[in-house]
């Protein structure tokens, strides 16, 4: 494989897992704030008329609470939301810079180079700011991606150039 396939590749994996994970945290943050607005409600409603209910109900808004103190799942989410939108930003740059710029480009080849150079800190800078890509995240976008989703539509129309079927 071409090696700029292969980073590209890598970097639609980011963007999408990053988006991935921040969907699975927005999902936890839902799984537990949800049972904690109702258990709440229901420790409120039967303190007086039934002690065991309430009791029960507010030990299990208190582990739930906890929880989410402790995963902030909402906050999480968001990291990675923000990750994936500066990963997907640098992606549909970088694919400008490759098919629009280069081809029509008059610069001169240190010009070209400074640019290319510019995307590729900016990707360090990135990835040095980010929250870490869980592997779940990972292998959900790679599923996605090999089945299709992330393909535009000249990707899946283009046909290999005779040099490409070396």
């Amino acid at each position: 494989m071409h090696r700029s396939a292969s980073h590209r590749r890598r970097r639609t994996y980011t963007f999408f897992g990053h988006f991935a994970a921040a969907r699975f945290w927005h999902s936890v943050h839902n799984w537990i704030g949800f049972p904690l607005a109702i258990l709440s409600a229901v420790t409120i409603y039967s303190i007086f008329n039934h002690p065991i209910i309430a009791t029960t109900s507010a030990i299990i808004c208190t582990i739930l609470a906890t929880s989410n103190l402790y995963f902030r799942p909402s906050e999480t989410s968001a990291q990675h939301h923000a990750a994936g939108e500066k990963f997907k930003s640098l992606r549909d740059r970088t694919r400008f810079f490759r098919e629009v710029y280069l081809p029509h480009s008059s610069d001169s080849k240190n010009r070209v180079l400074e640019r290319f150079e510019a995307l590729t800190r900016e990707k360090q800078l990135i990835s040095e700011v980010v929250t870490p890509l869980p592997d779940f995240a990972y292998r959900r976008a790679k599923k996605k991606i090999s089945g299709g989703q992330s393909l535009y539509f000249q990707d899946q129309t283009e046909q290999p150039k005779q040099e490409d079927k070396k």
